[in-house]
């Protein structure tokens, strides 16, 4: 199954990378390799905020860690970021909530050191033809398909 989020070209990760091969939800332990500050701009920050940005071992996406999610790594490692990098979390897939109060899928970190050995994420392709359809469907001429709701990485940030 091809999920819709699969369609737009993303520079991070997403929940929607977080599936099986048959494109059920599952949980990922990957090992932390690199964290640091990054600014991300959207539509509804032009300038940008500052984010925690982490590379991730055998995953071709960084992942943006929102409050909620460093909170928990924190607990596990300590508040030192240069502490979690060669550490291991679990990502899944659970609701959380979005920047107008409403609820949504995205990224959370299992609150328990893991055991075993890290997995690698793999990216969901983006559909080209479906992207094309849509793309003309919503009338966007450079074919980028429906706009994004503006919604950054790590946005639920309060």
């Amino acid at each position: 199954m091809t999920h819709w989020r699969s369609l737009i070209d993303r520079d991070f990760l997403g929940s929607h990378d977080l599936v099986d091969k048959a494109g059920a939800p599952k949980d990922f332990t990957v090992q932390i390799t690199k964290v640091e500050p990054k600014l991300l701009k959207t539509a509804q920050n032009p300038k940008g905020k500052r984010k925690c940005v982490m590379s991730l071992k055998g995953a071709s996406k960084q992942y943006v860690a929102n409050v909620t999610n460093c909170k928990i790594i924190e607990n596990m490692y300590g508040p030192n970021i240069e502490g979690w990098v060669g550490k291991k979390i679990t990502l899944y897939q659970g609701e959380v909530r979005d920047p107008n109060g409403g609820m949504t899928i995205g990224i959370k970190v299992r609150p328990r050191v893991p055991g075993g050995a890290a997995e690698e994420i793999v990216s969901q392709p983006v559909n080209e033809e479906r992207r094309a359809e849509q793309a003309k469907a919503f009338g966007d001429e450079a074919g980028n398909g429906p706009a994004d709701n503006g919604r950054e990485p790590g946005s639920d940030d309060k």
